[in-house]
């Protein structure tokens, strides 16, 4: 019983917060977040050394399934940042906006790892930055996780990719 009462109350927070998001708010700022994605890996591109110079690792995924992942992930950390915003005035007095700068920290730290990444072809010091960009993701994911169920569970799923994203710039490091 005490086990359905707190999926019960589980399933009304996230309820209450899909209520909260103002939805064309929350797509415009997730199609802003994608877009700023694409033009970052459109400029920072380097696709010829990456694919033909670097050895690539065997823990790295299809390139495909690594687009969409990647699109997803930016697309819903837009929605949940104009969510979090529109959360602030029913949580005001605990909610503060330091998380949601820690959160903008955490996404322009993933921009530059990216730019090291494929424009500098510095898989190493891409690699820190998504680390410090996972360090500030696992921060919020404590910070906002007792107020927003549902935007957590995305910052989860976003750390893991983080994690992921780090490992694979790791591994290119220490192979090439």
């Amino acid at each position: 019983m005490k086990k359905i009462s707190i999926c019960s109350r589980f399933i009304l927070r996230i309820n209450k917060e899909i209520k909260i998001l103002c939805a064309k708010k929350a797509l415009i700022c997730g199609l802003i977040f994608l877009f700023i994605g694409i033009i970052n890996w459109i400029l920072c591109t380097n696709r010829v050394r990456v694919a033909f110079f670097w050895e690539i690792p065997k823990c790295a995924m299809p390139i495909f399934l690594l687009y969409l992942i990647w699109a997803v992930s930016y697309f819903l950390l837009g929605v949940m940042i104009s969510a979090c915003f529109n959360g602030i005035e029913r949580f005001r007095r605990h909610l503060i906006y330091k998380d949601i700068l820690i959160l903008v920290i955490m996404q322009v730290f993933t921009y530059i790892s990216y730019a090291l990444f494929l424009g500098a072809s510095a898989p190493f010091l891409a690699f820190l930055s998504l680390f410090i960009a996972s360090f500030a993701c696992f921060i919020e994911i404590i910070c906002l996780g007792k107020y927003f169920s549902l935007w957590t569970i995305f910052l989860v799923i976003h750390f893991l990719w983080l994690l992921y994203n780090a490992y694979v710039c790791l591994a290119f490091s220490i192979i090439n």
